[in-house]
């Protein structure tokens, strides 16, 4: 799926210029794709609100760093609501974020059977 590439990408370019636009898009997609922050009873999805919420994390751990304050993304906060995330330290119960994100973002590709995905030459995001 290619909106699990770009959340990837914007956690790992959290601390450069190009972040912004990754989160703008990210926010569009999730906006025109209404079911990325609604079918939390797909694993899929779920996996994917996981996904957006602990690259924003990256990305505001970079912003409180250099002192810029900027609104969180529409979607993140949709997707901490609906999975009940908080950060580690937050007297708020929940999902506990408190582990490595590097490691659970490491993933290979190339290991990904995509054949699964696309349907007559197109990809099916979501059906």
């Amino acid at each position: 799926m290619l909106v699990v590439y770009i959340i990837i990408e914007a956690q790992q370019r959290a601390s450069t210029p190009e972040a912004a636009d990754l989160w703008d898009l990210i926010d569009r997609i999730c906006s025109v794709h209404p079911k990325l922050t609604t079918a939390l009873e797909r694993p899929d999805i779920v996996a994917i609100g996981r996904l957006i919420v602990l690259a924003w994390y990256q990305r505001q751990e970079y912003l409180e760093e250099v002192n810029e304050a900027i609104d969180k993304p529409k979607c993140v906060v949709t997707m901490e609501e609906k999975l009940c995330f908080y950060l580690p330290g937050s007297t708020a119960s929940g999902t506990d974020l408190d582990w490595n994100v590097d490691e659970f973002l490491d993933l290979d590709f190339d290991m990904i059977n995509w054949t699964s995905w696309e349907k007559d030459g197109y990809t099916q995001v979501l059906n």
